[in-house]
């Protein structure tokens, strides 16, 4: 059972909304039923723009993870090796330059933007897919309120 005030979903059983505490209603009349596409509309605005800030995440973990890549390969310095016949000029990765640390806060910085930019496109969407398949049901006119089946269990 959705609550007209919040878009919530609620048990069949519930006098009052566990999110809102808004009085439920078992069916819904014309106007009840536009409140409540009203409600899923913005839920899904708030979903979008959720979605929206898990691209920016995306994006900057990316941004992040490539500066990293370019700092460790930064951590590798020259030194020079006295060879036989003359000095040899190898690269040397080095761990305790300032270059290996900004790599290492960069590729940190950017797993974890990128991880959690993805967790949160992965759930808005799956919310976005729930709201439009509740607008489409109340605009149809086949949304039932409460589901007598499981009423009944």
């Amino acid at each position: 059972m959705y609550c007209i005030e919040c878009a919530h979903e609620n048990d069949n059983n519930a006098t009052k909304c566990k999110f809102c505490g808004a009085e439920l209603h078992r069916e819904l009349d014309d106007g009840q039923t536009r409140k409540l596409i009203q409600m899923v509309h913005k839920r899904e605005n708030v979903a979008r723009d959720k979605t929206n800030g898990g691209l920016v995440r995306v994006v900057l973990g990316l941004i992040f993870l490539i500066i990293g890549v370019l700092f460790i390969w930064l951590s590798f310095k020259q030194q020079s090796v006295p060879g036989v016949s003359s000095t040899i000029t190898i690269r040397v990765f080095s761990v305790t330059c300032f270059e290996f640390y900004v790599a290492l806060a960069g590729i940190i910085a950017g797993t974890t933007l990128l991880i959690w930019g993805i967790i949160e496109i992965a759930l808005q969407k799956k919310n976005l897919n729930e709201y439009a398949m509740l607008v489409a049901a109340l605009r149809s006119g086949t949304f039932v309120q409460i589901n007598e089946e499981t009423t009944k269990k």
